[in-house]
């Protein structure tokens, strides 16, 4: 029984990550096109970080990472549409686990009478100021190659498409918003 849930487990994370990398596709195309359709709404943005955050908690948890909500809980609701919001949310978290080895992701929030700012701030190694502005571009992925030990770029690092930022820069750009990145190596 244990190994056939290990295995159910296995299949279900598989198909859930292709599912979610034709949707990466799909999105890219339609921004690529300028064929996205958003349907803007009134959004409870607090809400929905609470819901990244609680499907997230797993994959934070396996690797030891504190994922943590300090978000004002007078955040007001922001008007954007509504998949398109949960999907850069889920992205910007997703990416923020991904490259934190150890130590924490924070949720803040800040606002004004006119915007509505989102910091997702991570624990990671951090990037080099060349590779942040390239952050967004199709494809691009910092260390895109793995070092083949004498200091050439060998090997394509495994485990992404370079089109999750690019697909979240486009879609808070879509929506009259802005995504500024802040890092640090180390």
């Amino acid at each position: 029984k244990e190994k056939f849930i290990k295995y159910v487990r296995r299949i279900k994370d598989a198909v859930g990550n292709e599912i979610k990398l034709i949707n990466t596709l799909l999105s890219s195309a339609k921004l690529e096109g300028d064929k996205i359709e958003l349907n803007p709404e009134e959004v409870n943005i607090q809400s929905e970080i609470e819901m990244s955050i609680h499907g997230h908690e797993h994959s934070a948890k396996e690797k030891g990472i504190q994922i943590l909500n300090n978000t004002d809980p007078n955040t007001p609701s922001i008007y954007a549409d509504h998949a398109r919001v949960i999907e850069v949310l889920n992205n910007l978290v997703d990416n923020a686990i991904k490259y934190t080895e150890q130590g924490s992701v924070i949720i803040e929030s800040f606002f004004d009478e006119n915007f509505v700012n989102i910091n997702i701030k991570d624990t990671g190694s951090g990037m080099k100021q060349e590779d942040i502005a390239h952050l967004g571009k199709k494809f691009f992925r910092v260390g895109n190659y793995l070092d083949d030990g004498e200091g050439k770029p060998d090997v394509v690092r495994p485990g992404g498409t370079g089109l999750g930022l690019y697909v979240t820069f486009g879609l808070v750009e879509k929506m009259g918003g802005k995504i500024t990145v802040e890092s640090k190596v180390g």
